[in-house]
């Protein structure tokens, strides 16, 4: 029985974990795409702008929906968690931009379609980001105190 609840309570998690990484997707996209029509066609450099804007919008949205129950987020100012969620984040954007580098080198069409190529590099990290989120953000294991 405990082990439904918890898969459950995993499933439910991680479902909204999701959702709200659309979100932020949906943020990095349209930050990566005005930047590619506005200032530079670069992809790679505007990744570089635009992650970090939508990590900001993650990381509010997760610690008011995803991880709301837990007991220890709540005894961090706002400004060292959402660093140390930038920090952890930050592993997570290198297997993201990672992905997304390599496959422009490598993929043809990758460069002509670099949103596709963003979709492919943040599915990768959604598993590393969740856990990473759980555990050493807004969980018992959280870095840094």
């Amino acid at each position: 029985m405990k082990y439904l609840q918890l898969k459950k309570q995993l499933l439910g998690n991680m479902s909204i974990f999701a959702v709200i990484g659309s979100v932020g997707f949906f943020v990095d996209a349209s930050v990566l795409k005005m930047f590619l029509l506005l200032v530079k066609d670069d992809p790679i450099l505007g990744r570089v702008v635009s992650f970090p804007i939508a990590a900001t919008v993650t990381w509010f949205l997760n610690r008011q929906y995803t991880f709301s129950s837990s007991s220890t987020y709540k005894l961090r100012s706002l400004g060292r968690e959402w660093l140390i969620y930038l920090m952890v984040n930050g592993i997570g954007l290198a297997v993201n931009l990672s992905v997304f580098i390599l496959v422009i080198m490598y993929v043809e069409f990758a460069k002509l379609y670099p949103i596709i190529t963003l979709g492919l590099a943040s599915l990768v990290a959604l598993f590393f980001n969740y856990f990473a989120s759980k555990y050493w953000v807004f969980g018992q294991k959280r870095l840094l105190g």
